[in-house]
């Protein structure tokens, strides 16, 4: 619905992207259509996947933005970290007992746990479950404080 929250929706990855880095003080700029091939110049959300793009905070999938697709929680921690220029350590054991230590988003989802935007859901984190708006809205407002 227009103007509703929605927190137990699912979060798309266009919005996614726009939520954590307005949230965290990033200024739209102007839309370069070309970074990717599923990017239109009348896109609302151009001009802050352009600044995400440039920043270095977002690279696409297999070089596409997939704007309509729900962001997992694993990549919602990865794009949070990028966007606050925080890089993961190496970790040596899985942070959470389903995210193994050598999945791509274990050192960024082990690093915000230590900061505290992220807990476990009965001791499970569930990477790869889409996240909702009430989830990004906490670990954004977490991470900008």
């Amino acid at each position: 619905t227009e103007g509703a929250f929605e927190p137990d929706k699912d979060v798309l990855r266009a919005e996614a992207t726009k939520m954590v880095l307005l949230g965290l003080g990033y200024e739209e700029t102007a839309c370069d259509a070309t970074i990717f091939p599923d990017l239109n110049t009348g896109d609302w959300f151009c001009g802050v996947v352009t600044i995400a793009y440039k920043k270095w905070i977002i690279n696409g999938d297999q070089g596409k933005l997939y704007p309509a697709r729900n962001m997992t929680r694993a990549e919602a921690v990865k794009i949070l970290l990028k966007a606050k220029g925080i890089t993961p350590p190496e970790i040596t054991e899985n942070p959470f007992p389903d995210v193994n230590k050598d999945a791509w988003y274990a050192p960024y989802v082990y690093k915000a746990s230590i900061l505290g935007y992220v807990e476990g859901n009965n001791g499970q984190f569930e990477p790869n479950r889409e996240i909702t708006r009430a989830e990004l809205a906490k670990i954004v407002s977490l991470a900008s404080e």
